[in-house]
């Protein structure tokens, strides 16, 4: 399956699909949304109320990537399971990083 991810000119854009009220916070791994797209699914603990899940996945997703939280933004999906994240950094050096947190779950 393809990558959940694209490169920006000063970045990453992840595609993923969320669901909130997980027993833990997990990456479960890629898999093919309703359009088709890969994306990385991931369980959060956090409810989805008041943005606690989003801040949750920001979090999990900056620890995974050992990057600042500030570098992560929400860019699509607020209030939906179907969610995009814009980080910033070095495309290819995010990439990697990127390959290397799907590669151990």
């Amino acid at each position: 399956m393809a990558e959940p991810f694209r490169a920006l000119a000063d970045g990453l854009r992840l595609d993923l699909r969320v669901r909130p009220r997980a027993r833990q916070s997990t990456l479960e791994g890629v898999v093919a949304g309703a359009d088709g797209r890969p994306r990385l699914a991931v369980r959060i603990a956090a409810p989805p109320a008041e943005g606690a899940a989003n801040q949750a996945l920001i979090a999990l997703i900056a620890e995974r990537l050992d990057l600042p939280r500030g570098r992560i933004a929400l860019s699509h999906g607020a209030g939906g399971r179907d969610k995009t994240l814009t980080i910033a950094g070095d495309p290819a050096a995010l990439a990697e990083r990127l390959k290397a947190m799907l590669n151990a779950g």
